[in-house]
């Protein structure tokens, strides 16, 4: 976004509000765990717009259920490394009662974890991207949700309004594509 502005660029954004995305899925953690539920995030890459989005969404969360939050810290998308990270958090936090991470890849790994400590169900987990390798965490009620952000839309709508840019018409800002919590 700075380099575009720098350069004088102005072209639109399609793509979903990662924040609301992400309180969705910590919303629906709040909902299970209630007031003073033990939960900690992982975090994509610190840089990442979209990171920076989805630990807000998830503070924000955390803040409107009133949830205990333990620790908080990346896992840089990585399932091996979500897996790790996890695995230090319940001995560090062995009354963990929930986890938020910031995609689907480290959820993943959270659930592998949770599975080797023999806590399987026991942990509540949230992740984001609907990616198909959670469809069955969610059904085993291993995930407690995650959220879909539609990117087959995301990429239509780029070619669709590119085209349309390209035959004249003007776009900027930000065109928001959809986003759903997804539950079993």
């Amino acid at each position: 976004a700075e380099a575009k502005k720098k350069a004088g660029i102005d072209l639109a954004f399609f793509g979903p509000d990662n924040r609301a995305g992400a309180k969705l899925a910590g919303d629906a953690l709040g909902k299970a765990l209630g007031k003073g539920g033990k939960v900690v995030i992982l975090e994509g890459n610190p840089e990442a717009d979209n990171a920076k989005e989805r630990k807000l969404g998830f503070d924000d969360a955390v803040k409107e259920h009133g949830l205990d939050l333990l620790d908080s810290k990346t896992a840089h998308w990585e399932t091996e490394e979500a897996n790790t990270l996890m695995t230090n958090f319940m001995t560090q936090y062995p009354d963990i009662q929930g986890v938020m991470a910031a995609n689907d890849s480290m959820a993943l790994g959270v659930v592998k974890a949770i599975d080797a400590a023999g806590k399987s169900g026991q942990i509540k987990v949230v992740g984001f991207d609907n990616i198909p390798a959670v469809g069955p965490l969610l059904k085993e009620g291993k995930m407690l949700a995650t959220v879909e952000q539609y990117g087959a839309q995301m990429a239509a709508l780029g070619i669709d309004y590119g085209l349309r840019e390209l035959a004249g018409e003007k776009f900027s800002g930000w065109v928001k594509t959809d986003i759903k919590l997804v539950t079993a």
